[in-house]
């Protein structure tokens, strides 16, 4: 989880800001894969002097660093990074604040490892949206969960309860279930568009 939920602000957009040199050892302190709410994972590695991301949406390059915590993707988000302090289960865990314009804050949480005992049949079926006017198929390949579309197939990978992470054209889907613990829709996000329900209706 996020070790610390305080409002982080928005950054100040400054073009002219300077690229400067950050120590290895924060580098190394906020590598990993982190959950972005809407987004999907978010990955940061440092190659070199330097970071680089890759989202499960798509998007990927190198971070210009503008400070110690502060990271540019080519003028289109910044990153807020802290890294792990490694003492104290309140603190041990790096966090990334995603700080976009016009979306304020949004905080990415590490991702949580996939439960060993998930029921994967448990989401299989067919699935509508009316926003998009199409259908979705969640189905089993071998011991991988899938989703299809048309002749489209992209494999799901677990990332917290009911949350999966996939690739274009969706790259976050949250399943939800009813009172009973039925799995009854999802919604999901392409990376710019949130929100998107679907319903099962197999």
């Amino acid at each position: 989880g996020c070790p610390d939920k305080r409002p982080v602000g928005r950054l100040a957009r400054d073009d002219a800001a300077q690229p400067v040199t950050v120590n290895a050892a924060i580098l190394d302190g906020v590598a990993g894969t982190y959950l972005a709410p809407g987004i999907g994972l978010v990955t940061f590695a440092r190659d070199g002097d330097a970071l680089t991301m890759t989202s499960s949406s798509g998007r990927a390059g190198p971070l210009v660093a503008l400070n110690d915590s502060t990271f540019r993707l080519n003028n289109d988000f910044s990153f807020r990074l802290r890294p792990g302090t490694g003492t104290g289960s309140d603190t041990a865990e790096p966090y990334a604040a995603l700080l976009m314009a016009g979306r304020g804050t949004v905080v990415l949480n590490a991702a949580a490892p996939a439960p060993d005992d998930l029921n994967l049949e448990a989401y299989t079926g067919r699935y509508f949206s009316e926003e998009l006017e199409t259908f979705y198929d969640v189905v089993m390949q071998e011991d991988m969960l899938t989703i299809q579309h048309r002749r489209l197939t992209r494999p799901l990978r677990p990332v917290a309860a009911d949350v999966f992470s996939g690739t274009w054209p969706l790259s976050e889907i949250d399943f939800e279930r009813d009172a009973g613990g039925e799995v009854v829709g999802f919604t999901a996000a392409d990376g710019r568009s949130f929100g998107i329900r679907f319903e099962r209706v197999e």
